[in-house]
């Protein structure tokens, strides 16, 4: 008989959870999920903010663009017993100085290549859209097909991608900017083509369904993390939060060992294995200061530059709120 092995997953976001759940489901193996944080989440998490006057409102942390697109992640929502999020359909729009709204874009649910050909039928697609926009939309579209949804050259940046196809500025400020800002979390100019073309392919090529838009009932902890995590501890894994993992390094016998910090006190933790779910800069800190000999990852974190997104949520008074509940998804 097989002994049973012990993997740890260090970092308690989306991205550990998700591999947590994955490696709970292999048979012999025992796992370990930590989270320096209080709460699993990482970014894409729900919380209380509470006001002055005494009201406690539910907001997400960070901005999320969640699409249909995102098939596996609803899978594995599923199969966690998650409830259904709110789904409608993507409707793209820009306004002018005085709000009035300038374009209209009611993105179909239909599947490839029927998104495209109902947008390019007069009264079904982008409303307000000059005859340029949709020329060279319908351009860029049929050029990415004949590609194979690749970028035309390595490490190129999506305004590059964009230059090189004489993309009309206009189009760009409306579209291509608050899309990619929106998806990817990066500037345009520092944006990778190859990322951004893949979410075109995933999203407005993709099957039926795959543009529409879903949210959470409540917040992403209660209809995410949470019945992730709950899933995570019925298969037999063992979930701490608020332990932060200090250092790695091997016993005698080469089993990995790592030092934590848990409520002011040091610990120490023997596994078989570790995954190291964690953002660029915590990774490469952990790696240094465990004197782990450099590989193709760690000497890759030491070339990227952080670069801070800040989410900024307002309260509002009534009369505001009602103007705010009556625009579209995406307002540019």
């Amino acid at each position: 008989m097989t002994a049973s092995r012990r993997v740890a997953v260090i970092g308690g976001g989306w991205a550990g959870m998700a591999c947590a759940l994955r490696l709970s489901t292999e048979p012999g193996l025992q796992v370990l999920l930590l989270e320096a944080a209080p709460q699993f989440g990482g970014r894409a998490r729900g919380l209380d903010w509470h006001l002055d006057d005494g009201r406690v409102l539910g907001i997400d942390n960070g901005q999320h663009l969640t699409i249909g697109a995102y098939s596996e992640t609803f899978a594995m929502l599923r199969e966690a017993g998650a409830p259904r999020w709110h789904s409608r359909p993507l409707r793209w729009c820009g306004s002018g100085v005085d709000g009035e709204l300038a374009q209209d874009w009611h993105i179909p649910d239909s599947g490839w290549p029927w998104r495209a050909l109902l947008g390019a039928i007069p009264g079904f697609g982008p409303r307000g859209w000059p005859m340029s926009w949709r020329l060279h939309m319908a351009r860029c579209l049929g050029r990415l097909v004949s590609d194979g949804w690749q970028a035309p050259h390595q490490a190129m940046t999506a305004r590059a991608w964009l230059d090189n196809q004489a993309t009309p500025d206009t189009l760009i400020a409306h579209f291509w900017r608050p899309l990619t800002e929106g998806a990817l979390n990066t500037p345009l100019e520092h944006a990778d083509a190859a990322v951004l073309i893949r979410v075109l392919r995933d999203s407005l090529a993709g099957q039926r369904n795959a543009t529409r838009v879903l949210t959470p009932e409540s917040d992403l902890d209660r209809d995410g993390g949470q019945p992730l995590c709950t899933a995570l501890s019925l298969a037999g894994g063992a979930l701490t939060p608020g332990c932060r993992v200090t250092m790695i390094g091997t016993d005698h016998a080469g089993a990995l060992r790592l030092q934590l910090q848990q409520h002011g006190c040091s610990a120490t933790v023997t596994v078989d294995h570790a995954v190291m779910a964690l953002p660029f800069q915590a990774s490469r800190r952990l790696w240094r200061d465990s004197r782990l000999p450099e590989t193709n990852a760690s000497q890759r974190w030491s070339e990227l530059t952080p670069s801070a997104i800040t989410t900024i949520w307002i309260a509002t008074d009534q009369s505001c709120e009602k103007r705010l509940r009556e625009l579209p998804d995406w307002a540019v």
